[in-house]
């Protein structure tokens, strides 16, 4: 015969004492609550997607569903040279980009590295600046720092509404990028 499995419900710690009856209700919340915490949630309604156990922002943690943290369809690659690659932004999420620049007259690597942008305040950090994406291109990286080659192959990005674009601003360089959400 199947069981109705009852609401999360919260067991005082009256109950938990050495001198304390096992009493029918405690063991139907003990079963009950079992389900729910084995299920990853304290909802009342089962969900159908795997947990992931975080933090909640108020000092305590809280179980949410993993689709919804961006682990799936979350990476890509693109080119950046004179027209901007782009990048849709998921908000609240780390991104991090590996680039590596080439010579478009004779498919040299000019240089490579990375980029981590944080899109809750849209701040990064490149290989040796940092600060924050607006609309405005900014200089994330220039090669010419590590390469001494001229003109330099800066990678400049921007924030364009609901895109990060990226792109060299040299001329005969193409950008090669490989990103990932996290």
């Amino acid at each position: 015969m199947a069981t109705t499995v009852g609401n999360f419900t919260a067991i005082d710690d009256s109950e938990v004492d050495a001198e304390s009856p096992i009493t029918e209700s405690l063991v139907t919340r003990l079963r009950d609550n079992a389900y729910w915490v084995n299920e990853g949630t304290t909802q009342t309604s089962q969900g159908t997607g795997d947990k992931l156990l975080q933090t909640d922002g108020s000092g305590g943690v809280e179980w949410i569903d993993k689709d919804t943290i961006g682990v799936d369809g979350t990476k890509g690659s693109g080119v950046g040279a004179s027209t901007a690659g782009t990048i849709t932004i998921l908000t609240n999420k780390i991104l991090l980009i590996t680039v590596s620049v080439e010579e478009t007259s004779d498919g040299s690597t000019v240089g490579a590295g990375g980029i981590i942008i944080d899109s809750s305040d849209d701040t990064y950090v490149g290989q040796n600046t940092s600060g924050t994406l607006n609309g405005t291109y900014a200089t994330i990286i220039d090669w010419a720092v590590f390469t001494g080659r001229t003109p330099s192959a800066n990678i400049q990005m921007r924030k364009n509404g609901a895109n990060y674009e990226l792109y060299t601003g040299a001329a005969n360089r193409i950008a090669r990028y490989s990103y990932v959400w996290m």
